[in-house]
């Protein structure tokens, strides 16, 4: 039987008394907390330090470190028992390279089991390192990193020659997703992969997933216990429980609280729920050394339990779910569309095995999964829940969004979500000032089926400067003219579509205002079509030289323009430092790099909608375009006004939100949008122009302050009205991203808007530096 402790406990550091009140004769180890000190009496060792339980333990520590150390110095001494990574590289059978890792991982335990016993040893028994524990520790921590790397190296290898003898895997067909093998992870201790993963899992709820409550209370009953073993067992327990909102539905609903018993927002979670175990097993088939090791296992407690099963492999895990908005955003996607699934067919077993080919499918611990993306298209519950489960999205990754969409249904639903303000954060192209705010003209678009996906403003000065070159007579000076006009990329639909060709057929009466190019994928690269007055509007950038009195020149001195870059150079100009939109998508690599539709699976019609007029914000032409696009639907007639806009707006708006969330639960709270129109016209009512605008450009309504407040309401005029948050129940994540290119090299803020991006001639039209490097 062995012997117990009394309950009573002293701070380290701080006196504690016994009967005869002598804190000196007190036992000197701390408990598990390493905080608290024994009371009892010392009793053992030479002097007595510690008392009779902890001394056993003690004892027991010391032999089952010492009996790791001799497994570990015995293979230490023999250079030719580990293989090189070029000898493991030769491995030709399956099962023995198993067997090779099994070999190796023994070893890696004894190194950690070593290492782990040490640190107990002097953080419980010993108020200081000694230094030789604390060399040793050393060479135990560089070996292990080393032996780590060699285990995954075999792992790997095991991976590969699994496929090469399962051919019935389907495992040499995997879409890869652009996926690259997890970098190695340093040996980490339990307590750092702990504290990350718990804190970085998305939240299915307000409650933490706290470890703290996994310490070894038993071993402080027993002297005969093994303390390495424990706190080994202790870790793989925290582990497990850690991970268990993706294996246990128990587990998640729990998280969520007296708070949210309603049955829809149960669903909610369930479908969360879903997405976690889904993407765990997607994790696992796509991670070489995971896979290996989830091989016959039957469920995530079989994996994770296993002694296999390191905190390395915890960390591997971990990196690969931090990157659900990198490399992970597809399998995330394909784990959304079978979560909405599940849930709404009530067998769970049996949904996600016919959602696609039987030969793409596999059972990973336990459920099945796909090793093909998934072709059908998103609902728009699925939408909802794929956006929800990643916010916060930082800014500039829509890019990475268009890489799911299958066809133009799909970038349309997911374009219609960000104008409902999902996510919040707009493309750098919009960040600008918002008393120009284009988001709601790019909203307005986006629900009209038309792709925006950049703008570039003019930046050019609106007059005649003169120039230091020398005039050929008295009286004369040579000056320079520099044209540049606003424009607008993006895409629709590609064919015969009536709401497509409405909207150019719109472009098109409008030549006034619009100089188009477009290309369709179904042509010939380098085809395309343009419209417009060709005489007057064939340069996106133009200047002219010319002689005229040093008092200014008149308009019938100029001359004529000089095109240097062109309308269709937008979409295909080669300049190096300049280069067209398809241009660099055609050349892909780094020239692609950022770009909305470098991952597109499906074919669109391109087009570039420049302004008639120079010299402007392309705020105009875009809420000309914007308007184009209310007037093809129906939605408006005439010449454009802001009330008439604002009214055709809301009534776009209101029909689109009605159609993507008529699937909304009733649980959730539905969803309500403010008005535009209203917002404008509680505003006031008095006439001021809008800034750059032209007597043919009416603007009817208040001033810019009101136009600049209801920017946020139209760009996210959609609001809840749940019982709960939507983000209390939906989880959260993080990343990192890329400007869309969109316009010369050279682009800087204009002068006037500082931050709205701009075409700056002079680096990249070389024929222009003249006029730029001699201006007075």
């Amino acid at each position: 039987m062995p012997n117990k402790r009394r309950k009573g406990k002293a701070k380290a550091g701080k006196k504690s008394t016994t009967t005869n009140g002598d804190a000196s004769s007190n036992c000197q180890t701390l408990d598990e907390d390493e905080i608290t000190r024994c009371l009892e009496p010392a009793t053992h060792g030479d002097p007595p330090s510690r008392c009779a339980l902890h001394h056993r333990q003690y004892c027991n520590l010391t032999k089952a470190y010492k009996d790791a150390s001799k497994i570990v110095d015995e293979i230490l001494g023999q250079d030719t028992v580990l293989p090189t990574p070029s000898q493991v590289s030769q491995y030709k059978d399956y099962q023995t390279t198993l067997e090779k890792a099994r070999w190796l991982r023994r070893y890696v335990e004894a190194i950690r089991k070593e290492k782990m016993g040490r640190e107990i040893h002097h953080k419980r028994f010993f108020l200081k390192v000694d230094d030789g524990h604390k060399i040793r520790m050393k060479v135990l921590a560089k070996q292990m990193r080393s032996i780590v790397e060699l285990l995954n190296e075999i792992e790997r290898r095991a991976f590969d020659l699994y496929v090469e003898q399962y051919p019935e895997s389907n495992l040499s067909k995997m879409e890869s997703s652009k996926y690259e093998e997890t970098p190695n992870p340093a040996p980490l201790e339990t307590e750092q992969v702990l504290t990350t993963v718990g804190t970085s899992l998305p939240s299915l709820g307000p409650k933490n997933r706290e470890t703290s409550h996994f310490v070894e209370e038993d071993a402080q009953e027993a002297e005969d216990f093994d303390l390495v073993d424990m706190k080994i067992r202790a870790q793989k327990e925290a582990l497990l429980y850690v991970f268990e909102p993706m294996y246990s539905r128990t587990a998640a609903q729990s998280l969520r609280g007296d708070k949210f018993k309603h049955k829809d927002l149960e669903l909610g979670v369930d479908i969360m729920h879903h997405i976690l175990s889904q993407y765990a097993r997607r994790i696992v088939f796509h991670e070489p050394v995971l896979f290996v090791k989830s091989i016959g296992k039957v469920s995530f407690q079989d994996l994770i339990l296993s002694p296999e099963f390191s905190t390395e492999d915890a960390a591997r895990f971990f990196i690969l779910f931090q990157k659900r908005l990198e490399i992970g955003l597809l399998w995330w996607k394909d784990c959304v569309m079978e979560a909405v699934n599940m849930v709404h067919s009530g067998d769970v077993s049996n949904t996600v095995a016919n959602m696609g080919d039987p030969h793409d499918r596999f059972v990973v611990l336990g459920g099945w999964i796909y090793n093909k993306r998934h072709k059908s298209r998103m609902s728009n519950e699925a939408w909802w829940h794929l956006i929800k489960s990643l916010e916060p999205i930082p800014d500039n990754v829509e890019n990475r969004f268009v890489r799911l969409c299958n066809d133009f249904d799909d970038l349309e639903s997911f374009l219609s979500f960000v104008a409902f303000g999902m996510p919040r954060t707009p493309p750098r192209f919009l960040d600008e000032d918002p008393e120009l705010d284009s988001r709601i003209s790019r909203n307005t678009l986006s629900l009209s089926g038309v792709a925006v996906t950049d703008i570039i403003s003019a930046n050019s000065l609106p007059f005649p400067f003169p120039s230091t070159h020398p005039a050929s007579g008295p009286g004369l000076r040579t000056w320079g003219e520099l044209e540049s006009r606003a424009y607008i990329f993006g895409a629709v639909r590609d064919g015969n579509q009536l709401r497509t060709g409405a909207f150019l057929k719109e472009l098109r009466a409008r030549p006034d205002l619009f100089y188009v190019v477009t290309h369709s994928e179904a042509d010939a690269p380098g085809k395309m079509e343009t419209f417009g007055n060709s005489s007057e509007l064939a340069g996106q950038i133009q200047y002219r030289s010319f002689e005229a009195p040093a008092s200014g020149p008149s308009e019938a001195e100029r001359g004529e323009w000089k095109v240097a870059r062109s309308a269709t150079d937008i979409l295909y100009g080669t300049d190096p430092n300049c280069l067209g939109y398809l241009t660099s998508l055609e050349r892909g690599g780094s020239y692609a790099r950022g770009w909305f539709f470098r991952f597109k699976q499906f074919a669109v019609k391109y087009f570039v909608i420049m302004d008639a007029k120079p010299h402007r914000h392309a705020f105009h032409v875009f809420r000309a375009a914007a308007w184009a696009a209310l007037r093809a639907q129906g939605l408006a007639d005439g010449e454009y006004s802001k009330l008439k806009f604002a009214r055709a707006s809301d009534i776009l708006f209101q029909k689109a939100a009605r159609e993507r969330l008529s699937w909304m639960p009733a649980g959730y709270g539905g969803w309500s949008a403010t008005s535009y129109e209203e917002e404008l016209r509680s505003k006031g009512s008095g006439l001021r122009p809008t800034p750059g605008a032209g007597p043919d450009e009416p603007s009817d309504v208040a001033a810019q302050s009101s136009q600049s407040q209801s920017t946020d309401s139209h760009r996210s005029q959609f609001s809840y009205a749940a019982q709960s948050s939507p983000d209390d129940f939906t989880p959260i994540s993080s990343p990192s991203s890329s400007l869309p290119a969109a316009s010369c090299a050279g682009s800087t803020p204009s002068a006037s808007l500082p931050t709205q991006r701009t075409n700056e001639m002079a680096p990249a039209l070389p024929k222009l530096r003249g006029f730029f490097n001699k201006r007075r």
